[in-house]
């Protein structure tokens, strides 16, 4: 009876879940743990953006659109209408490293962020009922047709509170 090959196709070769012994520097110690922008301020450091994530919906009268934006405010976003399109620019800070905390994660995102939608139909921004709902955001506004505005909020108008410039 034949042996049976012995196939070791990583001898001679660095282990894949290892390091070497070498000497590193600080920053490169910082860097091999993950992140080397660590000790900077916040509105240095490298990484990801805030973009709220937004659902936006249709009924036969109106558009609803549905965003996740925890910790702001209605009163801190900007509404921009064109006809066929929403602007929402608004702004999240995040936490300052100020008085010696030890950082041990940053995943949340913050920054300024600004996201467009586009309508198919002509929409009424001016007519929008705007709130917050425990952090999400619920815009509804009415389709227009010619000069007619539907009346997508039922017998008693748009009301709620309505933010934008």
């Amino acid at each position: 009876m034949e042996k049976p090959m012995n196939w070791k196709p990583m001898e001679g070769h660095l282990p894949l879940f290892s390091t070497p012994n070498i000497n590193y520097s600080k920053s490169e110690e910082d860097f091999m743990r993950g992140d080397p922008w660590l000790n900077l301020d916040l509105p240095t450091r490298i990484g990801p953006v805030f973009s709220p994530s937004f659902d936006l919906l249709e009924t036969g009268k109106a558009y609803r659109l549905l965003g996740d934006i925890p910790g702001l405010e209605l009163e801190n976003l900007d509404l921009e209408w064109t006809a066929h399109s929403l602007t929402i620019t608004g702004e999240r800070d995040g936490e300052s490293l100020a008085g010696g905390l030890l950082c041990h994660a940053l995943e949340r995102t913050f920054g300024t962020f600004s996201r467009t939608f586009a309508f198919l139909e002509p929409v009424a921004g001016e007519s929008h009922r705007a709130r917050m709902i425990n952090g999400v955001l619920v815009i509804e506004v009415p389709k227009q047709f010619g000069h007619v505005v539907l009346d997508a909020f039922g017998a008693q108008g748009p009301g709620g509170s309505q933010a934008g410039h």
